[in-house]
């Protein structure tokens, strides 16, 4: 509720507090929001350029892209299909960066990454967390 008065719609608030908040109680306490911005979340930040940018020099589009990854075909990806879709692509992601990723990205919070949240990976859309990157800052 006190996020909507910081001027987010009630789609971006959601949003924003289901990445932040790890154990799904609907509230952002201190330990899950120092958790977010981490210096392994800022590392988070150069492996996800690097994975932008080799995703973005192997395919067109993220619907291809999306597809490599996307091995049981059943329309999202889960934790071991980014896993072994990154190692394939010759990255290695640690657990830490593999959890911020999927959390980062998974806009629902439904601990899966749909074609649509995989886009926005895709084209290097991170707007929720540099607004409240800008937040903390002010």
């Amino acid at each position: 509720e006190g996020i909507l008065h910081l001027g987010f719609t009630e789609e971006e608030a959601n949003s924003i507090v289901c990445r932040i908040d790890e154990d799904k109680d609907g509230v952002i306490d201190p330990s899950e929001f120092r958790s977010f911005f981490t210096p392994a979340s800022l590392k988070l930040d150069r492996f996800r350029e690097d994975l932008v940018a080799t995703l973005r020099l192997t395919w067109k589009t993220s619907s291809e892209a999306f597809k490599f990854f996307d091995t049981d075909f059943n329309g999202t990806l889960e934790v071991g299909e980014l896993r072994r879709g990154l190692l394939r692509l010759g990255l290695k992601a640690t657990e830490d960066n593999l959890s911020l990723l999927l959390r980062s990205v998974d806009t629902d919070c439904s601990g899966e990454i749909d074609p649509q949240e995989f886009a926005h990976l895709f084209l290097g859309d991170w707007k929720h967390r540099e607004t409240v990157r800008q937040i903390v800052k002010n």
